[in-house]
């Protein structure tokens, strides 16, 4: 990604007009380096619902209340968590970064990052119960 970024900053060096403001310029163009390299290789990458691994909940072929949820009702349930616990969720979980990185990031302890993870996931078990028994609340016939 970083050498094609480079091609492609060294084809386009006639445009730039600043030469000060040279960060401001290779930004963009590494992010869509970045982000066309996302798109080709995505293919080969198993499709999977991070979501759905984050819970180790064993895959059964009976519905879960995981499973019944849209991706807007898990992602409302993410951003229900306390700040750093959904900063850590997202990156270990949801980007799949190793935690080492992911605690480099935040500026925080790994040790930290570890316990953030497993307060989010206890957290989304906990919501996830709550749902449950929502659903099983509401009457069937209206």
């Amino acid at each position: 990604m970083c050498h094609d970024g480079f091609l492609r900053a060294f084809d386009a060096i006639g445009k730039l007009e600043k030469p000060a403001a040279v960060k401001a310029w290779l930004r963009p163009i590494f992010v869509r380096a970045a982000i066309d390299h996302y798109r080709k290789y995505r293919k080969n990458q198993p499709s999977h619902d991070p979501l759905e691994t984050a819970f180790d909940q064993p895959s059964s072929p009976e519905p879960t209340a995981l499973s019944n949820l849209t991706w807007e009702e898990k992602l409302r349930l993410i951003t229900a968590l306390p700040p750093a616990c959904r900063h850590a969720f997202n990156l270990c979980v949801i980007e799949e970064y190793p935690s080492h990185e992911a605690a480099e990031m935040l500026g925080i302890a790994e040790g930290t990052l570890r316990g953030n993870l497993a307060k989010a996931r206890m957290r989304l078990r906990q919501m996830l119960e709550q749902t449950e028994k929502m659903a099983s609340k509401k009457p069937e016939n209206f």
